[in-house]
Parts: C-alpha cells; sequence; structure tokens
C-alpha cells in the first residue's frame, strides 16, 4: 500500500501521521524534537524515524509502505536548506527525492489552516516566521528577511525590558511592567534586574511576553503600545508576502495566523492585524489554522499527490484523531 508520511518537526517535539492517498489518517506518531542545524542531521532524522515507527505500528503499516513524504520542518530557512532536507529524508526513508515535500515549519500552520491555495501565514511564537503558498502549492518563506528586533514573543519582552529600564532613567514614561518584571525575577529593585539580565543572564526576554500581554489587559499604556507596534509590523510583512506570491492585495485570499502571541489575551495582535487588513486586503479571509501543523504537513503533500476527495477524508480523520486545535478568533 502506497502512504504519505505527514511530519512536523519542531525543537521541542515531532510528529508524524501516516495518511493514504485519498486522505485518510491510519495513525499518529511523536518523538522528541530536533534541530539540524543545532543537534544534527541524524539527530533530526532519528527523532522523524521514531515518530514514523509509532505511527507506522498504529496503522498496522510497515517502512516499506511509505512512498512519499511531506512538512514542515525546524531549520528550513533558506532555499538549500529545503534541497538538503529533503535529500536527506528521501535517503533515510529509501524515498524518491521528488516526492518528499518539506519546508519551513510554518508551513504546517498554514496548511493546517487551510487545505488550499493560494494562501499566506504568520506564525508568531518565540519567533516569527512569514511563509506563503504560491497557486502550485510551493512555499515562499520570509524567514531571516524579517528583522530581528521583530521576532515575536521573546522580542516583546525584550523590547518591555528595555522601556523599563529605560523609565527607571526617566527616559521613557513610567508602566506597571516595572513591578511585574521585578516580581517574575525576585528582584529587589531595577538595578538588580538589570544584573540579572545581562550579567547572570537568569531573565529570558521570551518569558516576560505573558506579563506584556498581563499589563495590557489592565490598561497599561506601554503595554499596550509594544504589542500594537510589533502586531502591525507583522501584519505589514504578511501583506508583502500576498506582493511576493503575485497576488492582488484585492483578491479573497486565506491568511493562517497562527502561534502563541495570538493566543494572548487581550488580543491587541489580532485586532491590528485584522484592521491592517482590513484597509490593505479588504478580502482577505484570516483565521487561525484549524488543524495541528502535522496535519498541514499531510496536507502540503496531498496537495500534490492526493486523490479523490482528500480533503474531506483528511479533514473528517484527523477530527476522529483529535487533532483539531482549539479556535479563538476568525476574521
Amino acid at each position: 500500500m502506497s502512504l504519505l508520511l505527514g511530519l512536523d518537526q519542531g525543537s521541542t517535539k515531532t510528529h508524524a501521521i501516516v495518511v493514504t492517498q485519498s486522505g485518510e489518517i491510519l495513525g499518529t506518531g511523536s518523538a522528541p524534537g530536533s534541530l539540524h542545524t543545532v543537534y544534527g542531521m541524524d539527530a533530526a532524522l532519528g527523532r522523524m524515524h521514531e515518530a514514523c515507527a509509532q505511527a507506522l505500528s498504529n496503522a498496522g503499516h510497515a517502512f516499506a509502505d511509505i512512498e512519499w513524504a511531506s512538512g514542515g520542518i525546524t531549520g528550513i530557512d533558506y532555499p538549500y536548506e529545503e534541497a538538503l532536507l529533503q535529500s536527506a529524508i528521501s535517503a533515510h526513508f529509501g524515498l524518491r527525492p521528488e516526492n518528499v515535500f518539506v519546508n519551513n515549519d510554518c508551513m504546517g500552520a498554514l496548511w493546517g489552516g487551510t487545505f488550499h491555495a493560494p494562501a499566506v501565514v504568520c506564525c508568531v511564537g518565540t519567533g516569527l516566521a512569514v511563509g506563503g503558498a504560491d497557486e502550485a502549492g510551493h512555499a515562499h518563506i520570509f524567514g531571516n528577511y524579517c528583522n530581528g528586533y521583530y521576532q515575536g514573543g521573546s522580542s516583546i519582552g525584550q523590547d518591555a525590558l528595555q522601556h523599563v529600564f529605560d523609565a527607571a532613567i526617566g527616559l521613557r514614561t513610567p508602566t506597571s511592567l516595572t513591578q511585574k518584571f521585578l516580581a517574575f525575577a525576585h528582584a529587589k529593585d531595577v538595578d538588580e534586574l538589570l544584573l540579572l539580565r545581562y550579567r547572570k543572564k537568569t531573565v529570558e526576554p521570551s518569558r516576560l511576553c505573558p506579563l506584556v500581554f498581563e499589563a495590557a489587559g489592565e490598561g497599561d499604556a506601554v503595554a499596550i503600545s509594544i504589542l500594537e507596534t510589533f502586531a502591525r509590523r507583522w501584519g505589514e510583512i504578511t501583506l508583502c508576502m500576498i506582493d511576493a506570491l503575485g497576488l492582488s492585495r484585492s483578491a479573497p485570499i486565506e491568511v493562517i495566523l497562527s502561534g502563541s502571541v495570538f493566543k494572548g489575551v487581550p488580543a491587541i495582535p489580532y485586532r491590528v492585524i485584522r484592521n491592517l487588513f482590513r484597509v490593505h486586503a479588504p478580502n482577505a479571509v484570516l483565521r487561525e489554522a484549524i488543524y495541528e501543523p502535522v496535519v498541514g504537513g499531510a496536507a502540503m503533500g496531498l496537495f500534490q499527490i492526493g486523490q479523490g476527495d482528500w480533503r474531506t477524508a483528511l479533514a473528517a480523520s484527523a477530527d476522529r484523531l483529535h487533532l483539531r486545535r482549539n479556535l479563538e478568533h476568525e476574521n
């Protein structure tokens, strides 16, 4: 039987599903995450193998039944890395290189939000990735083109922390973030907070991001401004992806917003991007990813090789296996 291996590999978890060409998910598997640029290719492939073996066991099939592989893999930021992973996965699993469809892991979020192309995705967690799929389903990634200053939750935390430092010397407006960060770091004053951040390096900015949302929810003007500024730039980059795909901004394109930052309360980033698109891409449909990225990883391949009404079958089996995400917003 010819099966597709759907993959989603991040630095913390690796997920795999085994899918028929008609879209039915037969089994699921998981393993710890990896990153080929940090832990090496053998380690990354080993985790994929582990997750795949579990999925195949649950499906009652063997590695010999896998004919295609597709999915989002962390560490694919440049075209040469896509070719590198394609070659490595095809060699490891004994597949033809042209039967392997992989790209940046943000594309799993895109295809988890829509089984159609063209579409774009803005994925904001600790970092930031913006991608798109053209009408042929081919991926376009901005990746490291995105300014490091705007790299998701970690950058929000760093910007907010710098504001606290600036406020302490009278350079910027006082903010409730100061007391929140001091309590978080168990620091008696801003001097100690500064020491903990830059000398002892025990204050990780990404862990401060939830406190920025908390302060914004309480009406802190500084926190609200930080979230609005970052979200506006993420929205602008996502609009540029529509241009990069050669599409009109007036087209009814699907825009998938994914990542932990969009789950923050209050939903300032979502509202800012929604309002930006209402002005500059009024027919765009904004939504969160509907299914887990591993389902999107499989959809990425099925878009190329799927048979029959694979979309309906994939959605139905994903629902049955509880691979649907909890949605917060839509348009």
